[in-house]
């Protein structure tokens, strides 16, 4: 999911906390996918536009990471996995 970037609280970097809500709905799923981190998709670029940003299914030893050495750098890591960062429910 691509969103563009208006510096808010979901801006890049930024994490959901499990179980919580986004935008009205429940983040809770039978995915084992618990929480979304958020970062400048690295292969989009609009022309004069902002940057667009791009969600990510989190597990929740991801996201308990997250909370210890940041959301960045967990992309990060993910990303030398897998450099779209494509969520996979597998990885739960």
């Amino acid at each position: 999911m691509l969103l563009p970037s208006a510096r808010r609280p979901d801006d890049a970097s930024a994490s959901a906390s499990p179980n919580g809500t986004q935008r009205g709905s429940s983040t809770s799923c039978a995915s084992g996918l618990v929480a979304t981190g958020v970062r400048e998709d690295p292969l989009v670029v609009v022309p004069g536009g902002p940057p667009l940003l791009q969600v990510v299914g989190i597990t929740a030893g991801e996201h308990a990471l997250m909370g210890r050495v940041g959301t960045a750098l967990v992309l990060e890591k993910l990303a030398a996995r897998d450099p779209l960062l494509r969520t996979d429910p597998a990885r739960a």
